[in-house]
């Protein structure tokens, strides 16, 4: 526009200075010109031509660019920004096309080139003819400057990626922050995984190797020779080993609960099944303190009987067998008593109602008495088993009173004999001190705990006569007449003197 403004201006005053010599211009209107439009007629009068008029009837020689020397294309032509109709009428325009426009070159301007948008490509250069070049974004290969750039601190916002993104090679995150890697939904805030190297320190670390099929995957700690590995829930939480799987669990060494109060470890089992604590192949299970194996269960082939315990809520814990008898071998030793069901008649059942429980012994050394422990309510009968009771004086008596009440009673007894004081146990008063040929025999003393019957003792027992050691046999039968309250205890002693030796066996007969 500035060449073609121009080349107007050079024309207008042009005109101008061939009619100042002549004569003097009229008054004209605003953007016109002085001269004459003509058809071709000859001269005639001037007119004022607008702007508009001029250049739609301007006539050859038609001017070009590049200050009127005219634009040279490749072909050295020259380059009209008009041209004329067909038969010679008014010029008009025309758009500036590229061939009006040299190649550039690296000192001067020219044309500029396009090319087609293409997918997976960028710009690549421009040549020195003016050309650009495209590249492909797609392919293998690495993307990088003439040397290793370092980038330090980048922020990418929001990126994208889609497809999957693929890494090869080694990458390397190094610094000291307690969110080195953030992976998850909210990122920094709540990550679904996060490295933490915050400890300046720190010199350990955790390898995953990836295994081939059926190998799975190992976990393993690295740093130093010997590492452990601390797995922490939070809080309460709690830490679930192959929840989801249907595999074991399995531990290859030693396994520590340490707890500061009562560790625990619990087994459980669905829908209330066994629970089971087992060992591979023959191997046998101890359970051992600081002080070593404390119980041992050794594996036994094919075996089909197991022993149960089982808990009581209220009554007593009870252990027993799947099948067969409870072997208990070389000894028993018991602090309490022994219950056992009492044995079944030839032909017969076990009486599983009752059953006899080991109480006590009462041992005789130079004793004025042998008294029971308190009677409980657990036993309604008790049971007295004499081994050999001597006593210290030659030809004497044996019998024994009850408590009740609180006191021990000593009249209103009725026997079998004339007795009133006590019980007769020996009727005869021909008891023998000689060592060995004391009394022996079993008594049962019945309803201790009844409030509304008497409490009779019965039994029978055998003794060696004085002088001619004769065995007698006693048939004793006896009891307090005095009430029908509760009796708390027994208590042997001889008519006269002490007893010399022996023991007395108490059993209780269990209620139930």
């Amino acid at each position: 526009m500035r060449i073609f403004r121009t080349a107007i201006a050079g024309i207008t005053l042009s005109l101008l200075a061939a009619s100042a010599s002549a004569q003097q211009f009229p008054t004209v209107p605003d953007r016109t010109v002085i001269g004459r439009i003509g058809t071709g007629s000859g001269s005639g009068p001037s007119q004022a031509i607008p702007f508009a008029t001029l250049l739609t009837n301007l006539a050859s020689p038609l001017p070009v660019l590049n200050g009127g020397t005219g634009l040279s294309a490749a072909s050295g032509t020259s380059l009209p920004l008009w041209s004329t109709g067909a038969t010679g009428g008014p010029l008009a325009y025309r758009a500036i096309v590229g061939t009006d426009l040299p190649n550039p070159s690296t000192t001067t301007l020219g044309a500029v080139f396009s090319l087609p948008v293409a997918s997976n490509s960028v710009l690549s250069g421009i040549g020195n003819d003016g050309v650009p070049t495209l590249a492909t974004t797609t392919g293998t290969g690495s993307v990088v400057r003439a040397t290793a750039p370092t980038i330090a601190g980048p922020t990418i916002t929001g990126p994208s990626i889609t497809g999957g993104a693929a890494i090869a090679g080694t990458v390397a995150l190094t610094g000291t922050s307690t969110t080195l890697l953030s992976a998850g939904r909210l990122g920094i805030t709540t990550p679904v995984l996060n490295l933490d190297s915050s400890n300046a320190s720190s010199i350990t670390g955790i390898n995953i190797v990836g295994q081939a099929t059926g190998n799975g995957v190992n976990i393993t700690a690295i740093g130093e020779t010997n590492v452990p590995i601390v797995i922490n829930a939070a809080g309460n939480g709690t830490i679930n080993l192959n929840s989801a799987g249907t595999g074991v669990v399995n531990s290859f060494r030693n396994f520590f609960i340490n707890h500061d109060t009562n560790p625990t470890i619990t087994l459980g089992s669905v829908g209330g099944s066994l629970a089971h604590l087992s060992t591979p192949g023959t191997s046998g299970l101890a359970i051992t303190t600081g002080g070593g194996d404390q119980v041992n269960i050794v594996s036994t082939a094919s075996a089909n009987r197991q022993v149960t315990l089982t808990g009581s809520n209220g009554g007593n814990p009870t252990i027993a067998t799947t099948a067969g008898n409870l072997a208990i071998t070389p000894a028993v030793a018991l602090n309490g008593g022994l219950t056992t069901p009492l044995a079944k008649a030839q032909g017969g059942t076990a009486n599983t109602a009752e059953s006899w429980q080991y109480i006590e012994t009462l041992t005789a050394s130079a004793s004025a008495t042998l008294t029971t422990s308190t009677f409980t309510s657990a036993f309604d009968d008790y049971v007295f088993v004499f081994d050999n009771i001597v006593p210290a004086t030659d030809s004497v008596g044996f019998n024994a009173t009850v408590e009740s009440g609180g006191s021990f009673q000593a009249t209103t007894y009725l026997n079998a004999t004339a007795l009133t004081t006590a019980i007769d146990v020996e009727t005869l008063s021909t008891m023998s001190n000689s060592a060995g040929k004391g009394f022996n025999g079993t008594l049962f003393l019945n309803n201790v705990n009844s409030t509304s019957v008497n409490k009779f003792m019965t039994g029978r027992g055998v003794l060696a006569v004085t002088a001619t050691f004769v065995p007698t046999s006693i048939n004793v039968a006896g009891y307090w007449n005095g009430g029908q309250g509760a009796v708390t205890r027994l208590r042997f002693q001889m008519s006269s003197g002490n007893i010399s030796t022996g023991t007395i066996k108490v059993y209780g007969i269990r209620n139930n």
